[in-house]
């Protein structure tokens, strides 16, 4: 399950995710807090960017040489019309305690009733699997967003991100040869899958704090 706090205090988790997205905040179990994406994180997010790029350089399809400052405040400034759009909603990870910016995970490709769920964390935080904060959002996107399946899509060799799907209670349903490009080396991956009943949840009474059972 996840929390979501609302800090104005006005209207229903939906009514927030519509009109003041920034304000929505996820808890995910003790230590982890999702919060929007916006530009305000250009600096702390370039920063994780730049110490992790041995393993996104690895791993990741969308990092490559020469990844800028510019480049990344461009791709955060883009977050709110994509969550407008309901392409893709973009979260920080953050410490609960600190504030300190722990990792990055979005639910993008979102058409249809249909998503891909994407998560990082930075290298300094190894001993961090991030694996509340991945089912924090997966749990937002069949919840609240009514998805009724969330694909996770995993290099064959990246053992610990498949570790983090098998946590969250994803279903390994597929290797999937030549899927993924990571710079310009063809990887094969595998499919992991997580899958929403699509009915709407209830609201609940008190419009400060909203509790969605999964």
């Amino acid at each position: 399950m996840f929390f979501v706090i609302q800090p104005n205090g006005i209207g229903s988790a939906h009514d927030a995710m519509n009109t003041d997205y920034r304000s929505l905040i996820l808890i995910a179990g003790e230590k982890l807090r999702l919060v929007p994406f916006d530009v305000s994180f250009a600096e702390s997010l370039f920063e994780a960017i730049e110490e992790s790029q041995a393993e996104l350089i690895e791993w990741s399809t969308w990092y490559h040489k020469g990844y800028s400052f510019d480049g990344c405040r461009s791709w955060l400034e883009s977050r709110e019309q994509a969550r407008f759009e309901r392409r893709s909603f973009d979260f920080a990870i953050t410490d609960a305690t600190t504030g300190d910016f722990v990792g990055g995970c979005s639910l993008h490709r979102i058409r249809a009733r249909l998503g891909q769920l994407s998560f990082w964390i930075r290298s300094s935080l190894h001993g961090e699997d991030g694996a509340d904060a991945v089912r924090a959002l997966a749990d937002f996107g069949l919840s609240r967003l009514r998805l009724i399946r969330i694909e996770i899509v995993i290099a064959e060799r990246n053992f610990s991100d498949q570790s983090v799907a098998e946590k969250i209670g994803a279903t390994r349903e597929a290797r999937l040869r030549n899927r993924l490009i990571i710079q310009d080396e063809i990887h094969h991956a595998y499919l992991f899958a997580l899958f929403g009943s699509g009915e709407k949840p209830q609201e609940a009474s008190d419009p400060r704090w909203v509790k969605v059972a999964v």
